[in-house]
């Protein structure tokens, strides 16, 4: 039987950690966003003998990579009603140009594990070489090898959608830097 964290009323962050400020895109869109937001959480367990895990939101993108946080509802295929055979992943981190990357849906079959190490490979190679937008930027968002940011430290909570085949990555980071 597949765990779903779809009970869960909005997402909060990870402890101790800050939303990164995203403006939600609105693309020229056919459809209104009618799909639900997949949500992302770390499958825990508070204390040895509790028998049922507790799901503690977000996942470190470090962590994802190598395969060290265990994704509750990790199995569930959580864009089986969603038609598209792929979807339009956007990222709109402060200070830098808002960039839009391709994910396969595998024709709806992918698992929500499948699709959160998607994710945090588009942030990882979107964060590479980053596009700075002209101007005076605010240094506690700067992202890369080397910046405030380390994106291997980027918590992914959220994908919502924003219409069409359109979805936001939501994110957070941890509030030290802040």
């Amino acid at each position: 039987m597949a765990r779903t964290s779809s009970y869960l009323p909005g997402v909060h962050g990870p402890t101790n950690c800050v939303r990164v400020p995203q403006a939600p895109i609105h693309p020229a869109s056919q459809w209104p966003s009618i799909y639900s937001a997949v949500q992302f959480f770390l499958e825990t367990y508070p204390s040895p003998g509790i028998a049922m895990p507790f799901p503690e939101p977000g996942l470190r993108i470090s962590n994802m990579m190598r395969k060290l946080s265990q994704v509750f509802g990790g199995d569930d295929q959580v864009m089986h009603a969603f038609p598209e055979n792929s979807i339009n992943v956007y990222i709109n981190w402060p200070g830098y140009r808002a960039t839009q990357k391709r994910i396969s849906t595998l024709s709806g079959t992918i698992t929500r594990l499948d699709l959160v190490l998607s994710l945090c490979k588009v942030i990882l190679e979107w964060a590479r070489d980053p596009e700075p937008i002209g101007g005076p930027t605010d240094g506690r968002w700067s992202v890369g090898d080397g910046q405030a940011i380390n994106p291997h430290n980027i918590f992914v909570t959220e994908l919502v959608h924003r219409g069409g085949s359109s979805w936001q990555v939501k994110m957070w980071v941890t509030q030290d830097r802040f």
